[in-house]
């Protein structure tokens, strides 16, 4: 059923933490997904927080920060990516 009043339909994307930051500080501006469903996304996308974090030593969050060093001080990605 359709809620009551006024709604508006976009296209969302739910990504964990601490990768949803990244987007939304303009860090991360690439996201690399096979779903075709992404490709023909044209506009606004929302950005959905995930409830589950991804794990702070995890393989992604150390591939993300190994990316970020070649731009960022340590004391910059530090302050994004706090255990």
């Amino acid at each position: 059923a359709m809620p009551e009043g006024p709604c508006v339909t976009m296209a969302a994307l739910s990504i964990r933490q601490p990768f949803a930051s990244l987007i939304l500080y303009g860090v991360k501006q690439l996201e690399a997904r096979t779903r075709p469903t992404l490709k023909q996304v044209q506009g606004p996308l929302a950005v959905h927080v995930s409830h589950k974090e991804e794990p702070y030593d995890s393989h992604l969050v150390s591939m993300a920060i190994a990316i970020l060093r070649r731009r960022y001080p340590d004391e910059a990605i530090s302050q994004l990516f706090q255990p």
